[in-house]
């Protein structure tokens, strides 16, 4: 199952606008849809982070499917990110 991600983060030189459509992992997505899509979502922001030579990027807002807000939950994320433990799941290559 396809869903839509829109993150805006903020770097030192200013806002930046990322977009991932991400095929989640469906019998995750059927427990806890939004859970989920924020894992996808701070997958995308760390692979920004690491394209740009590890720059922190701040989470300022992220949306999935148009309308659903899940910044909060990505900013948890942030807090519980393990490298190792989402390689092993596919959120990360």
């Amino acid at each position: 199952m396809q869903i839509h991600i829109q993150i805006h983060v903020r770097e030192s030189g200013g806002g930046i606008l990322l977009f991932t459509n991400p095929h989640v992992k469906r019998k995750y997505f059927k427990v806890d849809p939004d859970r989920e899509a924020a894992k996808w979502a701070y997958a995308r922001i760390y692979e920004a982070s690491m394209e740009m030579g590890g720059r922190y990027l701040e989470i300022e807002k992220v949306f999935y499917n148009g309308d659903r807000n899940i910044t909060e939950l990505v900013k948890e994320m942030e807090e519980t990110f393990d490298l190792f433990e989402w390689k092993q799941k596919g959120y990360i290559k």
